[in-house]
């Protein structure tokens, strides 16, 4: 069986990848596949046979909030080299000569939270709620969330998914959580708590969300989205 684990930028994607190296060490029945934009699960038909998607999601105004934090301060090209374009959809970043990193630490939270959400988290917003695949029979959606609220009974409800026995004593103490400080290689793995955004968006942050996102079903992934 093919297993795809899909994310989206922000929703998990150190999680999976370390994920599937885990699970694949234990599962030899299944093949697992890393989906970092589920452009892979996106053309999945809902007959297909012998295929389980494992979709990581996240509310937006945490993508939106764990992007403007991460994009200050990481090192990826597209975020700090005008000339470099990012890996996913090929958008080169390039404002007048300053790199998108630049502009995100001129600007003020606010200014920055919604230069943000027109920047980078926009596209990724869009391919989560666009996405074809969420409600196939064999399709799991979990929620970061639920991920940062209880690791233990998150990995177990995957495991139930896939549902093979040999994988249940798995040694999972090595997976990258973007909360968990063991893991120093992400530069927003500290102190993170689920909805950061209810104390850093400001109404006009939530009316630059509803112009942007003026088109999509935002009661798709149960999440409280201001209408």
């Amino acid at each position: 069986m093919n297993i795809y684990l899909s994310c989206y930028h922000k929703t998990g994607t150190y999680f999976l990848m370390d994920l599937q190296n885990i699970l694949q060490k234990y599962d030899t029945k299944n093949k697992y596949i890393f989906d970092g934009w589920s452009q892979k699960a996106n053309k999945i038909d809902v007959n297909s046979k012998n295929t389980k998607i494992i979709h990581f999601i996240r509310n937006p105004y945490e993508i939106i909030v764990s992007g403007f934090l991460y994009h200050k301060i990481c090192k990826e090209p597209w975020c700090v080299d005008i000339k470099a374009k990012t890996a996913a959809n090929g958008i080169n970043y390039n404002f007048n000569g300053m790199s998108y990193q630049t502009i995100l630490n001129y600007l003020n939270i606010e200014d920055g939270i919604n230069f943000e959400m027109k920047g980078r988290s926009y596209n990724t917003i869009l391919d989560m709620y666009n996405c074809k695949f969420n409600n196939f029979d064999f399709c799991l959606n979990v929620q970061m969330e639920e991920l940062f609220a209880d690791v233990d009974k998150t990995i177990l409800k995957i495991l139930s998914f896939i549902n093979n026995d040999d994988l249940y004593n798995l040694d999972y103490s090595s997976l990258h959580l973007e909360n968990n400080n063991k893991n120093k290689n992400h530069s927003t793995n500290k102190n993170l708590t689920i909805n950061r955004y209810t104390t850093i968006f400001t109404p006009k942050n939530y009316i630059c969300f509803n112009n942007l996102f003026q088109n999509i079903d935002k009661n798709k992934y149960n999440y409280n989205i201001i209408n």
